[in-house]
């Protein structure tokens, strides 16, 4: 805590400590019911990959298997935490099937029941939990996915946001990309198994653009295999955007055929995204309120 003299990193630290206070006791309620949940996303990397006057972590993520959801969320309400009603919208749908709980504090904790956008991807919940668990940083109660798996994770959150680009998620790859721990052929196995090789290659070069001083490290890592050329041109046309993608419905469908392995799927959406664009000019020439939602 390099900066823990500062007021700000001061209160930034108290946020952290409540929060990670929270998490303890979450955790331990969670395995004193049988339930084994691995900490995810910012929560796994504080004291480990950051300060804690470093990463500012709204909430509580953790991962746990289909199976325990139910028994989860009780053992959490039985001990004063609330259930949030979740949220609605049109894409409802297409978000993390999770849980979310607020403890009487306010500390939200989000139960996360499987990873990514279901009809692109799922992860393999209980392999995370079984390395977790072999994992040296995790102790009886809170464990903690290992760097590969968190890498994973975090572009799983890439494509259920749409290839939105999040300032603190691109450094959390920096630092888990720059650790020497990482097993970069394992990592691109489980990408390869998930499904999900292509959003890691659209990250990985994301990040190689974002932070040149990486390169050296991701060019000796194993190579990854590139996508087909199509994919790379679609790629490339994201990448060169200067703001943040645009939130509209051709967006979107514009970073499912980077977000899906699956040729069947990537059928579907080239026909959906073509059909959007032979709708564009049309939909340009609307009045701005009767044009659809999301564009």
């Amino acid at each position: 805590m390099a900066n823990a003299g500062r007021p700000e990193a001061w209160i930034a630290t108290a946020h952290t400590v409540r929060l990670l206070d929270a998490a303890a006791r979450a955790t331990s309620l969670l395995a004193a019911a049988g339930v084994r949940a691995a900490l995810i996303k910012g929560a796994a990397l504080l004291g480990d990959r950051y300060g804690l006057d470093e990463r500012r972590v709204a909430d509580i993520d953790v991962l746990l298997l289909r199976r325990d959801a139910v028994r989860a969320r009780a053992s959490l309400e039985a001990a004063g935490w609330r259930w949030q009603r979740p949220r609605a919208g049109p894409s409802a749908a297409f978000t993390w099937p999770s849980q979310t709980l607020r403890d009487p504090l306010g500390v939200e904790i989000d139960l996360h029941v499987a990873v990514g956008a279901l009809p692109r991807y799922r992860l393999d919940v209980a392999g995370v939990l079984a390395r977790a668990v072999a994992h040296p940083a995790a102790g009886p109660d809170a464990l903690r996915a290992c760097d590969a798996d968190l890498v994973l994770l975090l572009c799983l959150d890439h494509g259920k946001d749409d290839g939105k680009r999040k300032p603190r998620r691109c450094e959390d790859l920096v630092r888990l990309c720059a650790s020497p721990e990482i097993d970069w052929r394992r990592l691109y196995q489980r990408a390869a198994a998930t499904g999900v090789a292509t959003v890691l290659w659209f990250d990985l070069q994301s990040l190689r653009r974002a932070r040149p001083d990486l390169a050296p490290i991701l060019d000796t890592a194993q190579p990854l295999p590139r996508p087909a050329w199509w994919r790379r041109q679609l790629a490339d046309g994201l990448l060169d955007e200067a703001a943040d993608p645009p939130k509209s419905a051709t967006a979107r469908l514009a970073f499912g055929l980077l977000a899906t392995d699956s040729l069947p799927r990537y059928g579907a959406a080239l026909l959906l995204y073509a059909g959007r664009r032979a709708l564009d000019p049309l939909l340009a020439r609307l009045p701005a309120g009767a044009q659809p939602p999301g564009s």
